[in-house]
Parts: C-alpha cells; structure tokens; sequence
C-alpha cells in the first residue's frame, strides 16, 4: 500500500518545510472541496455518501497520478456522451471538468511549491491573457443576464485552455509520446465500430435505449432520394462531436502509418480503412471536402506525395466500392449534394457563415457579455439569449469587436507559431508525429467560420492539447 500510496505522494510533495507543508495541504484541501461542492450541484442538492467517496478517492488517485488522470479525463471526453444520454443528465458532462480543474490543481500547484514559471515561454502567451481579460470583464458587461451564464461561458470557452501547458509534461519522453500514441488508436477502435454497429442498425434501435437517446437522434432526408439518412453518434451525445472526433483521429493514424520506425504502424494502417469508412457513413459533408484538402497539404508539406499517393488510392476506392454495395443510395446521397454543388450547398454555407460573423458584430461593439451565446446557457437561463451557428460570430457577439479582434489575432499568431515549428523539426519522423495535429488546427480555423466548433468539449480539449503538443515536439 505504501508503495503505491504514500511513496508517489512524497515524490510529488516532498515535505521539507513548513511553508512547503503548509501549501501542499492547501492544494489538497482546496482540491477536496472543489468535488465536495461541484458534486453538490451535479446531484442537485441530493448527496449521495457512496458516490462522495468515490469522487474524494478519485482525488487522491489524481492528485498523485495526475498522467493517468489525464488520460481517464480524455476517455471521459470520448464516452461521457452516450452516459449524459443513457441517464438523460447533461450534468454528468461535468464529471471530466472536475478531474481536469484537479490536475490543474496538482501540476500548477507543483511548480508553484517548487518557484517554477507557470507556464513555458510561448510566443502566445501575451495574446492569450488579454483574450482571457477581455473575457473576465465582459461578464460584468451591462447587456449580461447574470453571472451565472457569463462563468458558463468561461467555463466553455476556457477551461480547457490550461491543458496546452500539460502536453509538454505528459509526453515529456519518447515512452510517453509511444504510450499516447497507443493509447489513441486502441481507444478509438472500439468507438469507430460501434458507431458503424449504430447506422446499420438504424435510428429505431438507438432511440428505443431510452428518453435521452431519442432526444439525439439526428435523421436528415436526402437531396436526391427523398430516403431517411440517420447519423450514428457512437459515444457521442451528437454526430457534430463524433464527426470531430473522427478527423482528429483520422489525421494522427495517417501520421503513426507514414512515420517511419513507429512500432504502431500496422495497428495504423489496419485503423485507417475503418476511420474511412466511419467517416463516410458519419455523413459530416464538411469533412468530405477539409480531410482530402488536408491530407493534401501534409503530403506536399512533407514531399512525400508521388510515393504515398498509390497507397492511399487504393484504400480510399476500396472503401468507396464496399461502402456503395453496403449503404448504397445513403452514402450516395450525402456525397452527391457536395459533388453535384445541389442549391449551391457550398456557398450557402460560406455565405450563412458570413453572415453569422457580421451579425455578432452588428449585435453590439461592446459586446453583449460573456456566455450570452454560448449553448450551455440554456443551463442556468432558460434559454440561449443569443445563437449563432459560427464560433467567429458568437465571440464578437460576446466579447465585441475588441474581443473578435484580439481572438483572431491569437489565431494568427498560434498558427504562425506552428507553421515555424514545424519547419524547425530536423527529421521526417518528427514532422509525421506533429503535422496531423496542425492539419487539425487548421481544420478548427475554417470550421469556426460555419459552426460552433470549438463550443464542442472533444474538439476544445483536443484543439488545445494539440497546440502543447507540437510546442514540446519542436523545442
């Protein structure tokens, strides 16, 4: 018990001092109290003694294995959808934030105990506090219906901001960086099936699993059939995070598959048929265009294009071929409205984007406060005060001119940073591990502009995890 216990809690707080005592105590205390009172609100109110010391016993895990907790946080992030549906709770999403907010707790409360600098020197940092002060005063903004909704909107926009300082430390070793790389394709391979299971098995059985279920049922009908085509979510609460999830993992297996000596090439390679075709049935039309555009670029980036291009056609059509035999007119459908243009599909979409965007900065130049147009909103208020289907348009209506000003200038900047990185990396291994993850980023930039992407918890936490990753790959 002590070996898996106590010696871990003394390595991570190594009690030398009195001061140094009385500060980890701090932290944990302030650690304990955090699940004392957000599990409060989850249950309304109505503890429950069991579940109480399961969440304290979670803290101790996560504050001496904080890795480990990370990774659990991640899992979470991939499942807690089909959980939220299953006991028809939104407040259950809260559980991940909990562990996240204590490991932000343990490894900024660790440097601060040992005098180090918070954060690591990046070129973003500056860009990144005035963004996070803006954001701070527009909850006191007077167009705000109250506090409440302005920390939900910090809470969406920022919680997960910290985790591009823990990259840095949690592949901080080529183990490390092998361990997380594992640890993605084999989590996904079982979330990519049962998400095909879900669309042959069609919406009747994914809504008779219960009320919650039935609400997150997406069925659209076709452009050219007139058929009913459902969307799987897998363990998702809804397509648009699954079909997030799928891009994110879709890129990185490209990039384990390509890297040379990777010792998870052929688990790579044996994914990205199934990635494939999971993301055709998915039906997001988006990705149709962004992930072949995508797997362009890193292709030309690399110089590796005439070499792979006769590996991934053959995939690509075989995939294609099996998918027309099995859903045939479904997959067709969704395909064709993007190949035959159907009423301008494109552009309209472009064009609502737009028009989203210019909107909330015609809303008001102050702002209307943050969380105001944020989706969980409709928690604490009784409904969204403001929706725009666009992230760009949602932060000038929130945060004014001013605050869209200053976000896309720390786009600009993070991109910058990330294209320098990238050109820094000396071997063509490194640039297979980090380019996937940049082609991602990119991919948020554009689909910010027609969608609430980053409102999404996969893509937020991923975006940002993404980001320290490439930062500890290139120094």
């Amino acid at each position: 018990m002590s070996r898996v216990f106590v010696k871990p809690f003394a390595k991570a707080f190594p009690f030398k001092e009195k001061l140094w005592q009385l500060r980890s105590a701090a932290i944990i205390t302030a650690a304990a109290l955090l699940v004392v009172a957000i599990s409060n609100f989850i249950a309304g109110g109505n503890f429950s003694a069991l579940a109480l010391l399961a969440g304290l016993f979670g803290l101790l895990l996560v504050v001496i294995y904080w890795r480990a907790g990370f990774y659990g946080v991640l899992l979470l992030t991939f499942v807690e959808g089909f959980a939220r549906n299953y006991f028809n709770s939104p407040m259950l999403l809260l559980v991940k934030d909990v562990a996240l907010l204590i490991i932000y707790l343990r490894v900024f409360g660790e440097r601060w105990l040992k005098h180090q600098p918070l954060f690591y020197k990046a070129p973003f940092n500056k860009v990144l506090a005035i963004w996070l002060i803006v954001a701070l005063v527009q909850i006191f903004n007077p167009n705000s219906r109250s506090i409440e909704v302005g920390l939900v909107g910090l809470r969406s926009g920022f919680l997960y901001l910290p985790v591009v300082y823990l990259g840095p430390e949690l592949i901080n070793s080529p183990q490390a960086r092998h361990f997380f790389s594992w640890f993605l394709l084999v989590v996904t391979l079982p979330i990519a099936i049962y998400g095909i299971i879900q669309f042959y098995q069609g919406p009747e059985a994914y809504y008779a699993l219960g009320p919650g279920f039935r609400q997150a049922t997406f069925i659209t009908v076709g452009e050219f059939t007139t058929m009913e085509i459902f969307r799987p979510n897998s363990t998702f609460s809804w397509p648009s995070q699954y079909a997030a999830f799928l891009s994110f993992v879709f890129l990185f297996a490209l990039g384990q598959a390509f890297q040379p000596g990777s010792k998870l090439r052929w688990l790579a390679w044996a994914e990205l048929p199934l990635l494939v075709y999971a993301i055709l049935i998915e039906g997001q039309r988006t990705d149709f265009i962004l992930l072949p555009l995508a797997v362009l670029g890193i292709f030309l980036a690399i110089g590796r294009f005439k070499r792979s291009l006769p590996m991934l056609l053959p995939l690509l059509l075989g995939v294609i071929l099996v998918l027309n035999t099995t859903a045939g007119s479904i997959f067709l459908d969704r395909f064709s409205t993007l190949s035959q243009n159907k009423d301008e599909v494109i552009f309209t979409r472009l064009a609502a984007g737009w028009g989203n965007t210019l909107n909330g900065l015609t809303l008001s130049p102050i702002g209307v406060g943050t969380g105001m147009a944020t989706l969980g909103a409709q928690y604490v208020n009784e409904s969204i005060p403001y929706f725009f289907e666009g992230y760009y348009g949602k932060i000038a209506a929130e945060l004014g001119w001013i605050g869209l000003a200053v976000y896309l200038l720390l786009l600009f900047v993070i991109g910058k940073f990330m294209l320098q990185s990238f050109r820094k990396l000396p071997t063509v291994s490194e640039k297979w591990q980090v380019l996937p993850l940049i082609a991602f980023l990119f991919l948020a930039y554009y689909k910010n502009f027609t969608s609430n992407y980053l409102d999404l918890a996969v893509v937020n936490l991923l975006f940002w995890f993404s980001i320290g990753y490439v930062f500890k790959e290139s120094n």
